[in-house]
């Protein structure tokens, strides 16, 4: 369970952030890009991997600020997310990061740390899927003897 908090320093500068209740972890809006950039960076089952990403996409409401939408790698569980509309370039980049975090601890592709969970998720995948193949062969060969 995260606690939601805002802390508004002056009006135009306020961020958002959360307490990870287990855990005391606290994700920001600052912290964000950083946290979603380990994530990315786990995702690579190889070290010579060329996965890159994220990849940070904004588009301009004239007058209003910037929507950013961020696309992860396509080994990434969920690969697209959105922020809200930002004045600044900056600020939308890092709170369509801090709403993919959200999301993705949400579906604890995150720890309670803040820490990616990506590779007990790929295990449990690779298990599954070799447990499939197992029963699969079992059945064929029982229906070939």
């Amino acid at each position: 369970m995260i606690k939601k908090k805002t802390h508004y320093v002056p009006e135009e500068d306020g961020y958002e952030f959360r307490i990870v209740r287990s855990s005391g972890a606290l994700l920001n809006t600052n912290w964000s890009v950083d946290i979603l950039n380990n994530f990315t960076y786990h995702l690579r089952r190889d070290p010579n991997s060329l996965i890159k990403g994220p990849f940070y996409y904004f588009t301009l409401i004239k007058e209003i600020g910037y929507i950013c939408f961020i696309i992860l790698p396509s080994t990434a569980p969920k690969r697209i997310f959105r922020g809200d509309c930002k004045s600044k370039k900056e600020d939308a980049k890092r709170h369509a990061a801090f709403e993919a975090v959200l999301d993705l601890y949400k579906n604890k592709y995150i720890n309670e740390n803040l820490n990616s969970n990506i590779a007990e998720h790929i295990c449990a995948a690779v298990v599954e899927e070799d447990r499939e193949e197992i029963i699969n062969d079992e059945i064929y060969n029982n229906i070939m003897t």
